[in-house]
């Protein structure tokens, strides 16, 4: 069957919030745009379900980012999402080492990752700097939300192992992750409800979970979270479908052009009646015409 593009938030008993994302073809179509070599895709992949994640109880207009630079082989990821569910992600990769740092597996040296969270009426918004913790995305976010945020968080993902030679098409790919929050404050209404029992235990059940029960096709979401969590009180709540709509447009790389001093405006496209973007995200290509850009015509 065609998976749905989606994330689930839900609730076990009262004192437990959570956060499942399934992902097949907008995931693959992500990857597929960014044509990396298949030892990284499993990195990558990690990132965008993580992102995807976010989406839930997100704001109006707001936007979530995960942004990570290093000195490695892998000089730059950056994801992000927004209320709408639309997710991108990008990579950029040491092209001229890749043959000889592929085969050390050392592909985050010096790295360092921002999450950030802003939206249009506040476009500094939150951030937090946090290391790269042992080569894992989901081991440094995971850190990040019970050290700086103080709750406790718990992330799980789930991922394809990819071959050298492994071509899959849209329709076969699938990555996920799931996310568990003990919820601060609640009232205790029985002995279920916000002890720490009842979160080693859904801790517990969680890990238990193996990427190819996660991984099959023929369990809804709703599915895997009672064969998970049965045990417990499950409620889920909002469906959040997710798509990979870039938000680049001709538009938005005129007004990026506007915002440049007359000399650098002049300096790009030396003599040049027009000049060719591409998106790094959708890999779009647009040519933009000097005569295009308003602020030419003002000075």
């Amino acid at each position: 069957m065609l998976l749905k593009n989606h994330v689930l938030s839900f609730q076990i008993n009262k004192s437990i919030r959570g956060s499942l994302s399934r992902l097949s073809s907008v995931a693959y179509n992500i990857i597929k745009n960014q044509k990396i070599p298949n030892e990284v895709q499993n990195n990558f992949s990690e990132g965008i379900a993580l992102t995807s994640l976010f989406v839930t109880g997100m704001e109006n207009d707001n936007v979530f980012n995960i942004h990570l630079k290093g000195e490695g082989l892998v000089k730059t990821i950056f994801f992000d999402i927004n209320n709408l569910g639309s997710l991108r992600g990008y990579i950029k990769i040491d092209k001229k080492q890749i043959n000889d740092l592929i085969e050390t597996d050392n592909f985050f040296q010096n790295s360092v990752l921002a999450i950030t969270t802003k939206s249009k009426k506040n476009s500094t918004g939150h951030q937090g700097i946090i290391p790269f913790t042992n080569n894992s995305l989901r081991e440094s976010i995971q850190s990040y939300f019970n050290t700086s945020e103080a709750v406790n968080t718990v992330f799980k993902t789930f991922n394809l192992n990819f071959s050298k030679k492994q071509k899959l098409k849209a329709e076969q790919y699938i990555t996920g992750a799931i996310m568990i929050k003990k919820t601060p404050n609640v009232i205790k209404t029985d002995n279920l409800y916000n002890d720490d029992e009842s979160w080693e235990k859904v801790n517990f059940f969680l890990q238990t979970l193996t990427d190819k029960e996660f991984l099959d096709k023929r369990l809804s979401s709703n599915e895997i979270l009672m064969r998970v969590f049965g045990e417990f009180e499950v409620r889920v709540f909002e469906e959040k479908i997710i798509n990979n709509k870039c938000k680049c447009s001709k538009e938005k790389i005129i007004e990026f052009l506007n915002s440049l001093k007359l000399q650098e405006i002049n300096s790009l496209y030396n003599n040049k009646t027009k000049i060719l973007f591409a998106c790094q995200f959708c890999n779009k290509k647009r040519f933009i015409l000097k005569n295009e850009i308003s602020k030419i015509f003002k000075n």
